[in-house]
Parts: structure tokens; C-alpha cells; sequence
């Protein structure tokens, strides 16, 4: 971590204890990963197929469950090598 990381990151600090994050548009609610410009083309298509979805998981073949579960996987891991800022 560098000086300015630091820097950063104690302002960050500061502001969220003032508050200066509260009631901010669209606090409380998920990201939507298929207007998320910084994730791989494949994966926000894919994403936003499963989520227009509407047939229940039960009704899905065994091979679209694990289809969605990789998914699931492959955006659970892209979020964790994200950098937080």
C-alpha cells in the first residue's frame, strides 16, 4: 500500500463516519453486473440472461443449474480480485 492508498483510505474512513455515504442513489440495492462496463462481455450477457429469467431453478436441466452455478462462481471470484476503493 502506498502513501496516497493510505491517504485515500483514511478519508474514506472520515467521510463514511460523518455520514457523507448515507442515502446515496441506489444504497441497499445490488449492483447490476450487465451495466457493469468493467466486467467481461461473456459475463454480463450471461448474467443478464439469468436474470431475465423467470422459469423456476427446479425446472432448469441439470446442465443450465450448473451452467449458472459456474457463473455464479466465475462473478463471485471477478468481485473478489476487484480492488476495493
Amino acid at each position: 500500500m502506498t502513501i496516497f492508498d493510505d491517504i485515500a483510505e483514511r478519508r474514506i474512513q472520515a467521510a463514511q463516519g460523518e455520514g457523507e455515504f448515507d442515502d446515496l442513489p441506489g444504497m441497499g440495492r445490488p449492483l447490476v453486473i450487465s451495466e457493469d462496463f468493467s466486467m467481461p462481455i461473456e459475463v454480463r450477457m450471461a448474467h443478464r440472461r439469468m436474470m431475465r429469467t423467470t422459469i423456476e431453478k427446479d425446472r432448469f436441466s441439470l446442465s443450465e443449474q450448473l451452467r449458472f452455478r459456474k457463473l455464479q462462481i466465475l462473478i463471485e471470484k471477478r468481485r473478489r480480485s476487484q480492488p476495493s476503493c
